[in-house]
């Protein structure tokens, strides 16, 4: 008795191992949605890490605002002055 359950069991657990864990595959599923959701724009910039997110700092909107001619030579050092 004891010899068949023991290979009843040893087929289950074969069988388990070539076909797979009904868990392991939702597990699989799971952590795909999860790595998904993750990559989202939205999530990333939350962060803080996203490199597709361009920042530039007060300094360089300053000398993009002179280069364009919207602001004077002037407005310019005195902006400059306040933001060192």
């Amino acid at each position: 008795m004891i010899v068949i359950v023991l290979s009843i069991i040893g087929v289950i657990i074969g069988l388990v191992s070539i076909v797979g864990n009904p868990y392991s595959i939702l597990s699989i599923i799971l952590d795909a949605i999860v790595l998904w959701y993750m990559w989202r724009p939205h999530v990333i910039a939350y962060f803080g890490v996203s490199p597709s997110i361009e920042s530039n700092s007060a300094i360089d909107i300053l000398k993009e605002r002179y280069a364009r001619g919207e602001i004077t030579k002037e407005e310019y050092d005195k902006m400059k002055e306040d933001l060192i």
